[in-house]
């Protein structure tokens, strides 16, 4: 919703016309950044493989996409696609999370332990 009205205000009225591909850019931003940091403990962890085996599935979406791709807006299809390919690499990211750690934990606010560590570090960077 604030799209319509922010891609205009900052980048001029020319460009009113992306602000759907923009709302959907940027819900795709914060789905890919969640994959990419749980992907990276994967890393970490150990499971390599299945993090390429991740990133193969998740072009999926695209070359399906691209097949039936029209040429009427383009750009919203394929942020579509986009997001359609970050999620599925969230979703994998996730199911694999729960086959090699037999646990998926995701807390959409922080615990109350969290919010005290975060307090701890602040006083202490503040000293």
């Amino acid at each position: 919703a604030n799209a319509s009205w922010m891609v205009p205000l900052i980048l001029g009225e020319p460009f009113r016309s992306g602000a759907v591909a923009f709302a959907i850019l940027t819900i795709e931003c914060v789905v890919s950044g969640a994959a990419y940091v749980l992907g990276q403990h994967l890393q970490a962890a150990g499971a390599v493989r299945a993090v390429i085996n991740r990133n193969a599935l998740s072009i999926v979406p695209i070359g399906l996409g691209l097949y039936f791709l029209s040429a009427e807006n383009v750009v919203v299809v394929m942020a579509i696609l986009l997001l359609a390919s970050g999620l599925v690499r969230l979703v994998a990211t996730l199911l694999t999370f729960r086959r090699t750690h037999g646990w998926v934990q995701i807390m959409p606010v922080p615990s109350r332990n969290d919010v005290a560590l975060m307090k701890a570090s602040l006083v202490k960077k503040g000293k």
